[in-house]
């Protein structure tokens, strides 16, 4: 006990003030810049600080935000132009106008074919041109290609960044949108070009809030480096005047993001009422919380199926695991219902790939699953070159045994899967040391390829599939997203395929092929989708449950009560 209060108290956590919301967050997001890939939580506080064009609600439809009312869309031969009309009383924080020409800039900026911005150029690439209305600046349209149902999200959900903030010298003046398809190494080399990317991707911006907090409905108000960040409701925000809008909310005073990485620190937390809200409870911990009588009375506890997948990532780059016959052996080393059962206590769903199996349509049920088989093991190593002496594989001509390095986030749920795994492996003679480190580490070792396996999970869409900026081979490079260096020509125009698929069948039959592809190369082992265990205290109401990450809408949450 004494142990446990420690390791609570080292995170000064503030007493609870007036209509505020305190959320646990398993890392402290590295940036809040739009500009660099961020995490789901940096993403999730952009949403407060920014403003999209629409708005996404828990049951996965949009509704217009900046936007008066959803697009227009106007079918062409080559694809579909997606025309918008802003807001009258969309407006920044310094009360100029949203216009059409912060619309072309954030795309131009997205969009820059750098090398350290792949992930997020390839996802919008969709997009070919903005086409501005000359005689009002709130009007205007996107040219794009591909799916209309999809390109609906890819147009409306992107936060808007104030062109005379983020270049008030018109770096990216002499750039069309329409460029980037056409002389993308020109850019790419352009001096004005690098010198914006560089300047507004330096560490003084990663957090800055003259830069972050611009049209939102929320701004950063304090923040403690690596611990916590504070949002303060916006007094100048366009859409307090939206009164008759009932998705439009801004009505805790306060949210506070704690960043507790432990998990027994953050469940100490929530049941000390440290904290209000804590989603991703690991389902044992979620068990025990659910068969507490005392703590349900101050908590509602709640699991909606979430569309996030769980995974074993293998390096492809890697010595040894750049041969497929190995990474196949240790697929088969892994038993997915037994990891449902003894880490999420049957709260998941085994699936062969990272489409949600309850999207029966488009997962392909067809894929037999690899098993787990020792003996299948062994033949696999064999028929790789490798020999098993004394319980150990060997290299022929090498002295030192076969082993590997699997790294994973200080996260409970993988520390449980990598224990799993790791002694499998040792039944099977394959020496794998696991080793913890905190969120940010892992990342840069990811990033950076310094890794054999790792685990980790990504956050899925149930109406998106676009896999370019995670599994196409340009962001395989150095710095992107497909850390496991999977794909080649074939599975590049699957995914191209997927993207720009003019009907749901041609899309199905696409993604059919690119999932058989994924489990064929194994260079990530998908081992499930998990129900999302979330604990909000009864002080609030108005919670907004969803299946979509975090599960949750903080900013519509109202006072059930007066706080003591």
């Amino acid at each position: 006990m004494i142990l446990s209060f420690c390791l609570v108290s080292c995170i000064h956590i503030e007493k609870t003030k007036q209509n505020e919301v305190k959320v646990r967050s398993d890392h402290f997001p590295q940036s809040l810049n739009y500009l660099i890939n961020g995490s789901y939580h940096a993403h999730d506080i952009q949403r407060k600080t920014f403003n999209e064009l629409l708005f996404l609600d828990g049951r996965a439809k949009f509704k217009p935000l900046l936007a008066i009312g959803l697009p227009e869309v106007i079918e062409l031969d080559t694809g579909y132009l997606f025309k918008f009309t802003l807001r009258d009383e969309a407006k920044w924080d310094n009360g100029a106008p949203i216009t059409s020409q912060d619309i072309g800039f954030s795309l131009k900026a997205y969009k820059l074919p750098l090398k350290e911005n792949v992930g997020i150029s390839s996802y919008y690439s969709r997009i070919k041109d903005v086409i501005c209305n000359e005689d009002n600046i709130k009007v205007f349209q996107l040219l794009t290609k591909g799916n209309k149902h999809d390109l609906l999200r890819l147009t409306g959900d992107f936060g808007i960044l104030e062109k005379a903030k983020f270049d008030p010298e018109g770096l990216l003046d002499h750039i069309r949108l329409s460029d980037f398809d056409l002389i993308p190494e020109e850019i790419a080399n352009d001096e004005k070009v690098i010198s914006f990317f560089k300047t507004f991707t330096k560490d003084n911006y990663k957090h800055n809030d003259a830069f972050f907090s611009s049209s939102g409905s929320y701004k950063i108000s304090h923040l403690e480096q690596g611990k916590s960040i504070t949002l303060t409701k916006n007094k100048n925000w366009w859409g307090n005047s939206m009164v008759n809008v009932d998705y439009i909310n801004a009505n805790p005073d306060r949210i506070t993001y704690y960043s507790i990485p432990e998990t027994i620190t953050a469940i100490y937390a929530l049941k000390n009422g440290d904290i209000d809200v804590m989603d991703d409870i690991p389902s044992n911990e979620f068990i025990q919380l659910e068969k507490d009588e005392g703590f349900k009375k101050r908590y509602n506890l709640f699991s909606p199926l979430k569309y996030t997948f769980t995974y074993i990532g293998f390096n492809s780059e890697a010595r040894y695991l750049n041969d497929k016959k190995i990474r196949h052996a240790l697929v088969h080393l892994i038993d997915k219902t037994k990891i449902v059962e003894s880490v999420e206590s049957g709260y998941g769903q085994p699936t062969i790939g990272p489409i949600n199996p309850a999207k029966k349509f488009y997962y392909n049920d067809k894929i037999v699953p690899y098993k787990y088989d020792s003996s299948k093991c062994f033949e696999l190593l064999t028929q790789s070159g490798l020999k098993k002496v004394n319980n150990h594989w060997y290299q022929e001509g090498e002295e030192k045994p076969v082993e590997f390095t699997l790294i994973h986030k200080q996260n409970s749920v993988y520390e449980n899967i990598a224990q799993i795994f790791v002694s499998e492996a040792q039944k099977a003679g394959i020496k794998i040391s696991a080793i913890s480190y905190d969120d940010r580490t892992v990342r840069k070792m990811v990033k950076d390829r310094n890794f054999d396996i790792t685990i980790g999970a990504f956050n899925g869409s149930p109406f998106s599939y676009n896999f370019s900026g995670l599994f196409s081979t340009d962001a395989a490079r150095s710095g992107g997203m497909n850390f496991t260096g999977f794909g080649n020509a074939k599975s590049d125009s699957l995914i191209q395929a997927i993207n720009y698929a003019e009907d749901s069948v041609q899309r199905r039959n696409s993604l059919f092929e690119f999932q058989k592809i994924l489990h064929d190369e194994s260079t990530m082992v998908f081992l499930y989708f998990a129900k999302n265990k979330i604990a909000i205290s009864k002080k609030f109401t108005n919670l907004n449950i969803s299946s979509l990450k975090p599960g949750y809408d903080v900013t519509s949450f109202k006072l059930a009560r007066e706080i003591d």
